[in-house]
């Protein structure tokens, strides 16, 4: 199971609509896939998907065996193109990157605790 929390969690979505537009459909993917088509969303584990602050680039994915997972638009500013994904909050080792829906697909599809 997948609970959301967060300040204003529909923030990734009306940010990249006016600041990182190319990230959009992204994120949209990112979404819908992650809560119909990941495996964590239907095994017997809560994991959270959290907003930290209330911006669209401070959400992780953190699973119940402890991984964290960050979301960061790239590169920085207008024309972010892709999502960045980091195993820790700074810092953090590059886990992959989300720019098309098949990578983003490959990414949940391999998440399982």
């Amino acid at each position: 199971m997948i609970r959301v929390e967060g300040k204003d969690t529909k923030a990734a979505i009306m940010r990249a609509r006016d600041h990182t537009q190319d990230t959009e459909p992204l994120i949209l993917e990112i979404a819908v896939t992650l809560l119909l088509g990941c495996p964590l969303a239907r095994d017997e584990h809560i994991h959270y998907l959290k907003q930290s602050g209330k911006g669209a680039e401070s959400y992780s994915l953190q699973l119940s065996d402890g991984r964290q997972y960050h979301f960061r638009p790239r590169p920085r500013g207008h024309d972010a193109d892709r999502i960045d994904v980091f195993d820790k909050y700074q810092r953090g080792r590059l886990v992959t990157t989300l720019a098309t829906p098949p990578q983003i697909w490959k990414f949940f599809d391999d998440l399982a605790v």
